[in-house]
């Protein structure tokens, strides 16, 4: 099954020793070599982060799929990985600059990835981040209806727990991020932007909850992740 992971760059050199206390994730060839993607959840009184481990021979590859504050209850980092056959991909999207970092790796004669790109601090989306798909944008959860319909479900469900209680301050509106997880549901991840009680955000959660499955399935490919969602007041 094709799918498109979610995850966070972050790179390190180490032994693999320990792969027994990871839990296989997929399995993906490149340029005729095999590499293995692990995952493990680790987390501390501060921070809840997923890291994936790929082996690559005498050390390993780490990036994280999630970097959540614990304290502030907001998500700092995400990122997707994507391969075309020969090479494999990460995208690294700050949540709190708006940024993306992108590096890309391929294996080696002997098999070994190397990094043989990198672009930091980005504006746009990489045109060259695999898959290609149509115009070369990329691809994500679409909700029924698509653009309308989901606007009229925020105006009908979401705007009349906001109203009259809340407003969007200095840096502008208000944006709601839902993590939609691959079999279409969508749950609250944060609300940027405003400041939000807990008892309002545990009814945007209720009500999310009840709200229509998203599309998953985009151009033969199983996608998950964050969409971002304006709330002009």
């Amino acid at each position: 099954m094709k799918n498109l992971i979610l995850t966070l760059l972050v790179t390190a050199s180490t032994s693999f020793g320990y792969a027994q206390n990871l839990e296989g994730r997929e399995e993906i060839n490149l340029s005729g070599f095999g590499y293995k993607i692990y995952t493990k959840q680790t987390k501390s009184a501060v921070e809840d982060k997923t890291v994936y481990a790929i082996p690559n021979q005498t050390d390993t590859i780490f990036h994280d799929a999630l970097i959540k504050d614990l304290k502030a209850d907001k998500e700092l980092y995400r990122g997707i990985y994507g391969k075309n056959g020969q090479e494999i991909h990460f995208l690294q999207f700050n949540l709190q600059s708006d940024k993306m970092n992108h590096k890309v790796y391929a294996p080696n004669k002997e098999g070994r990835l190397v990094l043989i790109k990198e672009s930091k601090n980005l504006d746009a989306y990489p045109k060259d981040f695999p898959p290609k798909f149509k115009n070369n944008k990329p691809i994500h959860p679409i909700y029924p209806g698509e653009s309308m319909a989901l606007y009229k479900w925020v105006e009908s469900n979401v705007y009349p727990i906001l109203a009259q209680k809340h407003k969007s301050d200095a840096k502008g509106n208000a944006v709601m991020v839902l993590d939609i997880a691959i079999d279409g549901s969508a749950k609250l991840s944060e609300v940027k932007n405003l400041k939000a009680s807990s008892e309002t955000l545990n009814k945007l959660r209720e009500k999310l909850s009840k709200m229509p499955k998203w599309e998953t399935k985009i151009q033969g490919y199983d996608v998950a992740g964050i969409v971002f969602i304006p709330v002009n007041f």
